[in-house]
């Protein structure tokens, strides 16, 4: 056991890397902006989020390469009311471009990132319970995050996906009715945002509400699939999966030379090492992933404590799928959160584990605008310093969290064997 105070080496190393970056970035200007966004050519100015309300002004977008569930589309069409100049519909990166960098695209811009800041703040202060002085701590260095900034830059909706997760993490145990179905609808909002936080659903199956996993069902279903009928009904699905499909490969395979940086999967990061080092790629790295996944599902499932339960899946959401880039990180700060607030509400004394895990989520973050690693490796993104630290900090923790689960298995085995 450690005592409580050692929390405020988190703190303080939250406030130093802070300062670290606005000071990097009054010295070096871009350049250190470039270790910490997109480097390949830029598609305008927050090009996901306007490449989405691009497509959400198409009758039919699975046409023209969407990938995102029709809700999200409809979550964003209101934006195009703001879009007054004409725009041609021929070619989208162009358009992008054009719409992003007009006075338009900064009207849309600024509400959509006014929204963004507001509800991320409102969550911070929800879920951790402390001292003002701590809360603004924690406000500031998550948006000064790395994978912050990154998703900030690409403007990619997966912090709305976390926000809905944020609202069913707090109150999918709630003993009040309402609030209850406010977190399944939040947690059908966000799969239907992004499909994958589907893994979510593990918490109610190791809390035993099935009554609740029906529920979301329902929901889910709802705003999943009617809103198809919106754009050119269920053959929509097919051409969604299809581009979902050819994306991901296109990024596992790097075609077009992305490089291997700013992505923080287990593939991508057993890639890099096989490229580096000459290694010929083998089915070893496919197995070991699905080794990965189960394990992480176990611990899931094994692991008595909610903020374990909640890492593991956010680590699976993460670490698992090919195409996962360093902005989906921001999944973590709600087990962050969690484990910050629990142990800063415990007496004198917090766990060892609990506060190594901590540590290894800071580092998650922290933004590292110094240099990238690993050189030689092609494309065009290289690794930076904070993709590396963040990539390994999180397979750590999921080596941690199956070693913890394996052992609590044996454990019960052990006990049961001793019993008879």
């Amino acid at each position: 056991m450690l005592n409580k105070k050692y929390l405020n080496v988190i703190y303080f190393a939250m406030i130093i890397s802070v300062l670290l970056l606005v000071l990097s970035i009054l010295i070096f200007k871009m350049e250190a902006v470039y270790y910490l966004t997109w480097n390949g050519i830029r598609g305008g100015l927050m090009p996901d989020l306007f490449e989405t309300i691009w497509h959400s002004r198409l009758d039919n977008p699975y046409a023209a390469g969407a990938i995102y569930p029709p809700f999200c589309y409809i979550l964003l069409d209101g934006f195009n009311f703001f879009i007054n100049a004409p725009v041609p519909m021929l070619d989208r990166f162009a358009d992008i471009r054009i719409i992003s960098k007009s006075t338009d695209g900064f009207i849309i811009a600024f509400i959509y990132n006014f929204i963004i800041f507001i509800l991320s703040i409102f969550m911070i202060t929800k879920y951790y319970n402390s001292y003002l002085t701590k809360k603004i701590i924690f406000i500031f260095f998550f948006f000064a995050s790395s994978p912050f900034i990154y998703m900030f830059e690409r403007g990619n909706t997966v912090i709305l996906a976390m926000l809905f997760l944020a609202v069913f993490f707090k109150w999918y145990n709630s003993d009040e009715f309402y609030k209850v179905r406010i977190a399944l609808i939040c947690f059908a909002a966000a799969i239907c945002l992004k499909i994958y936080p589907i893994l979510g659903g593990l918490i109610l199956l190791t809390n035993k509400k099935y009554k609740l996993i029906f529920e979301s069902i329902i929901y889910t279903f709802l705003i999943f699939f009617i809103p198809f009928f919106i754009y050119n009904g269920l053959e929509s699905f097919k051409n969604m999966i299809d581009n979902i499909m050819f994306l991901s490969n296109e990024t596992i395979v790097d075609n077009r030379g992305f490089g291997y940086g700013f992505k923080v999967s287990i593939q991508n990061t057993l890639l890099a090492i096989c490229d580096r080092l000459n290694i010929e790629y083998n089915d070893w790295i496919n197995i070991f992933i699905k080794i990965n996944f189960c394990l992480l599902a176990l611990a899931a499932i094994i692991l008595k404590r909610n903020a374990y339960k909640i890492l593991s899946i956010m680590l699976m959401m993460i670490l698992i799928p090919p195409f996962s880039w360093i902005y989906n990180v921001v999944y973590l700060y709600i087990p962050f959160l969690i484990l910050c607030d629990e142990d800063e509400k415990c007496t004198d004394k917090i766990n060892k584990f609990d506060f190594f895990i901590i540590f290894l989520l800071f580092l998650s973050f922290v933004p590292l605008p110094y240099r990238f690693v690993m050189r030689g490796l092609d494309g065009v993104n290289k690794i930076s310093l904070s993709t590396f630290v963040c990539s390994w900090s999180m397979i750590t923790m999921a080596i941690l969290l199956e070693y913890k689960a394996l052992k609590s298995l044996l454990d019960c085995f052990i006990v049961k064997i001793k019993s008879k």
